[in-house]
């Protein structure tokens, strides 16, 4: 469990706080929260307003937690763009479902916001 932990406060050390040190700008500036529900991402998508259990970093990071205990799977809404798997490493085309997303017990399941001109 200890090995566990340390590698998730990796990933938030090195991924995470980065995109909150600069959100800090849109916060005090535009009054943008640091964490946002994904409909702030796409206002006028349907599917990115109904989903209540994900939510993004910034613009550029969404977290897709496991909520129920024991399970390894979940349904994730991914808004428009090209989005880097961070469990697998793979490209997603955004403004689609991923059913039945595997999610091992170690992990937490997020996808990085590639630039805009990303191709695939």
């Amino acid at each position: 469990m200890e090995k566990i932990a340390k590698s998730l406060l990796d990933l938030r050390q090195s991924l995470v706080n980065p995109l909150l040190t600069k959100a800090v700008d849109d916060a005090l500036n535009h009054g943008v929260p640091f964490i946002r529900p994904l409909w702030m991402l796409e206002p006028l998508d349907q599917a990115a307003q109904s989903v209540d259990d994900e939510f993004s970093v910034s613009d550029q990071l969404i977290v897709a937690p496991v909520l129920y205990p024991n399970s390894v799977e979940r349904e994730i809404y991914l808004p428009s763009g090209v989005w880097k798997d961070g469990i697998d490493g793979s490209m997603r085309k955004g403004s689609r479902w991923i059913h039945h997303y595997q999610v091992p017990l170690d992990k937490v399941a997020y996808f990085v916001r590639l630039p805009n001109n990303t191709r695939f």
